[in-house]
């Protein structure tokens, strides 16, 4: 009787200890949104920053390579901190984590199409327009892809 007192412990310990660790995706859901909507805030002030600085470099006359690409580090260095702010936002949900994948890709390529198209408004050529074009549809692509997944997972984890 004691030994199946004992078993049955350990079998409870056990049984607790991996529904512990089991993910729970609404709980994830959760952290994600509050990291957005916190994220959400922070891309709007870096985009106007961004936007500010971009057009006081193109408005003058000579335009400064370096003084641009000073502008476009300063951006590339505030979406990495968001990309590094993402990766700290601790999910286990594979559903959660597609999420958490497919914000980063979209967030990486949408930095790299505004700065392609930065360095081409500074000089335009035809196939560095075509190169632009063809990287904004894949950006859409994948902006849509994440609206999708954004909203499916929106009503089902959403109360």
């Amino acid at each position: 009787m004691k030994k199946l007192a004992t078993i049955g412990a350990v079998a409870l310990l056990a049984f607790s200890v991996t529904a512990c660790n089991k993910a729970d995706p609404a709980a994830d859901y959760k952290k994600f949104q509050e990291w957005y909507q916190v994220q959400e805030q922070t891309q709007a002030t870096a985009q106007a920053e961004f936007q500010k600085q971009l057009t006081e470099v193109l408005g003058k006359a000579e335009k400064d390579p370096k003084a641009l690409e000073a502008v476009l580090n300063n951006f590339a260095g505030k979406v990495q901190e968001t990309l590094k702010s993402l990766d700290a936002v601790d999910v286990k949900s594979e559903e959660i984590k597609a999420l958490k994948d497919k914000t980063k890709a979209v967030l990486g390529l949408s930095n790299e199409v505004l700065s392609e198209q930065v360095k081409v408004m500074a000089a335009p050529t035809e196939e560095a327009q075509q190169a632009i074009q063809a990287k904004a549809a894949q950006l859409n692509q994948a902006a849509q892809e994440l609206q999708k997944l954004q909203a499916d997972l929106k009503a089902k984890f959403a109360k």
